[in-house]
């Protein structure tokens, strides 16, 4: 006689026989997003994003979907994070200064050839990358001056100062980028963001940040955070649910 199979397993081997895959998710939404459904699309993503995936091209098209949805600031949002893994994306970066020319943040700004030059060495590589690199130059220096112990000649001599010169750039550029990408910086994701003198609705609003502007978290206070915008030279108090951090940890 056959074995009956209880209702619970079932049912388990159903769900997870119908189950679909990360990839085949991502696909499903990408077209949603191509067929014009955007919220199906931000769905399909966000649900990515719960169960852990994250890549720049999970981020980028989510940011797409946002702005073909009129959520200018959560757009942002995404494509700031989808640089962070992928800091040489040309279409990244595009959408993201297209976004913020959309919300109207910034204004038109002579541009420092120098500035734009470092800006540009500084975006070629990303964190993971860096230590990588990092990681290689610095073994390679120490197995040199091992090498150095055994055989003496000029061009050995030279090969170590090379290497500690790299292993030193290179350290550098990636404490920089571990200390910018830890900062608690934020995107409003709301339009009226109100910048107030203190953490509550009793204190006089003096500013309004535009969504979509990227702001540093200074302190947290109940459901207020007290923020810094840098090129302003303000700071101040807005609600919690205005802002969305960039990265969450």
């Amino acid at each position: 006689m056959k074995k009956v199979i209880p209702a619970t397993l079932f049912v388990l081997l159903i769900s997870l026989a119908c189950a679909q895959t990360p990839q085949e998710i991502f696909l499903q939404a990408n077209r949603q997003y191509e067929a014009g459904a955007y919220e199906g699309a931000i769905s399909a993503y966000e649900n990515l994003i719960r169960q852990g995936w994250e890549s720049a091209s999970l981020y980028y098209n989510l940011g797409n979907a946002y702005f073909k949805s009129g959520k200018t600031g959560l757009a942002i949002l995404n494509y700031e994070r989808a640089k962070i893994l992928n800091p040489r994306d040309e279409d990244i970066k595009f959408n993201l200064e297209y976004a913020r020319a959309s919300a109207i943040q910034e204004e038109e700004k002579a541009k420092n050839p120098i500035r734009e030059f470092f800006t540009g060495i500084y975006n070629l590589l990303s964190v993971e990358e860096l230590t990588i690199v990092f990681t290689l130059l610095y073994f390679s220096l120490i197995l040199a001056v091992c090498i150095s112990f055994f055989f003496k000649s000029g061009i050995l001599r030279l090969l170590k100062t090379a290497l500690g010169i790299l292993v030193a750039v290179s350290g550098l550029w990636w404490a920089a980028k571990i200390h910018n990408v830890s900062q608690p910086y934020a995107i409003v994701v709301k339009p009226d963001c109100s910048i107030r003198s203190g953490p509550g609705m009793e204190y006089t609003a003096g500013y309004l940040i535009p969504e979509g502007k990227k702001v540093l978290i200074l302190r947290v206070k109940d459901s207020w955070y007290e923020v810094g915008l840098k090129e302003e030279g303000l700071k101040g108090w807005t609600e919690v649910d205005k802002l969305e951090k960039i990265r969450n940890y």
